[in-house]
């Protein structure tokens, strides 16, 4: 079998566009039985040394080696009655491709072993490599390169066009050109720089910070991520419980938080056991027989250097048991750790006051046809 490859493609590669090459394997004849191919794929070295490959490949051969950014492909069919095969591959230019580096493509090929019957890798075909160079076009870059840290603490943020076009506006924006009250700068110099203070929020954690310039779009922007640590509540500040029974209260439902929290209790009932855990059991026995007990749960996220905390009031005000039970025996918790339990409760006596109303009406009725009908008869 005999094989000629070529590769052709773009001639220069300007960091951050696209680029794209294309790889055709012309066959004098089908591959024979024995054989088959398994890879047409895109190949180079980084002036580090770094060896890239990519195109359409199978799995084995997706273990061997790097691959590009962002990539787009079309494979051909391997069959064995076909003369002619191409692969076409489109990729992000990254700063690996900067350089005048050498491409080829690579024919990958198996065939089968006569005495196992096995199907063995055979020696890569390569085409002759062509010199492509990369260059860096006008960009812009950010420091720092990870925006993090706790709700209400302040990042400076650092915008600046690297081999920029004079006079260019550079912009500073959260995700993509979507103006914030708290994060846009506008600054006009050449090269172009841009500096932002931003004030951490909840409403900002996971977003991203974009920078820009707004009056030449090819210039490659560029973005950071941003992680910020909060906490929000949820639930009022200031609840009132009646209390019947034996009773858990829990303060971490109040809270939506993605940090590590730290619990703090007050209050005479509190025992020092469960003063700094997130939630706390309060016996019925401890309640002062038609008095009002007040508790507060203090939170904070662990680490923060700013101190931000969140208060919750609980007013505990004690109900006398019913004639005939033994309040304080009761067997088990009234959990106010979430507030459906208290619906439930309102909504079971509503249910049940609707119910009495419904038979004392439909009574009330009924006696009401049994006068009519004595008095005609």
């Amino acid at each position: 079998m005999t094989l000629k490859d070529e590769m052709t493609g773009d001639k220069k590669l300007v960091y951050g566009k696209y680029g794209k090459f294309e790889c055709t394997a012309y066959l004098e004849r089908p591959f024979e039985t024995t054989t088959r191919l398994v890879g047409m794929t895109l190949e180079f070295t980084d002036i580090t040394g770094r060896k890239y490959q990519d195109g359409c490949m199978t799995t084995k051969l997706r273990k061997k080696t790097n691959f590009f950014d962002w990539v787009a492909k079309k494979c051909p069919e391997f069959v064995s009655d076909t003369m002619r095969y191409t692969t076409e591959i489109s990729f992000v230019v990254t700063e690996h491709f900067v350089g005048s580096l050498e491409y080829q493509c690579v024919l990958h090929t198996e065939h089968k072993s006569a005495e196992t019957g096995e199907w063995i890798s055979s020696a890569e075909r390569q085409s002759p490599s062509q010199i492509v160079v990369g260059k860096k076009g006008p960009q812009v870059n950010m420091s720092p390169a990870l925006i993090r840290g706790v709700q209400g603490e302040n990042r400076v943020v650092k915008c600046t066009a690297d081999k920029g076009y004079p006079q260019g506006i550079v912009m500073i924006d959260i995700d993509t050109h979507e103006s914030t009250e708290d994060a846009v700068v506008t600054k006009m110099m050449s090269p172009g720089e841009a500096t932002v203070t931003i004030k951490l929020s909840a409403t900002l954690n996971n977003k991203r910070l974009m920078c820009f310039d707004s009056v030449h779009p090819e210039v490659v922007a560029h973005s950071v991520p941003i992680e910020v640590t909060f906490m929000k509540a949820i639930r009022e500040r200031i609840r009132v419980i009646n209390v019947v029974q034996d009773s858990r209260i829990n303060c971490a439902n109040n809270i939506v938080s993605n940090g590590i929290l730290q619990y703090a209790w007050n209050g005479s009932i509190i025992s020092t056991s469960q003063s700094q855990m997130s939630r706390v059991d309060i016996p019925y026995s401890t309640l002062t027989a038609g008095g009002t007990q007040q508790i507060s749960c203090t939170v904070k996220i662990v680490g923060d250097p700013l101190d931000n905390h969140l208060e919750f009031v609980y007013v505990l005000n004690y109900i006398e048991p019913v004639a005939g039970s033994s309040g304080q025996q009761r067997s088990g918790l009234l959990d106010f750790t979430n507030t459906s339990v208290v619906f439930s409760m309102a909504a079971a006596g509503i249910f049940v006051l609707l119910l009495i109303l419904m038979v004392g009406g439909y009574l009330a009725m009924r006696n009401k046809m049994t006068k009519i009908r004595n008095q005609h008869s």
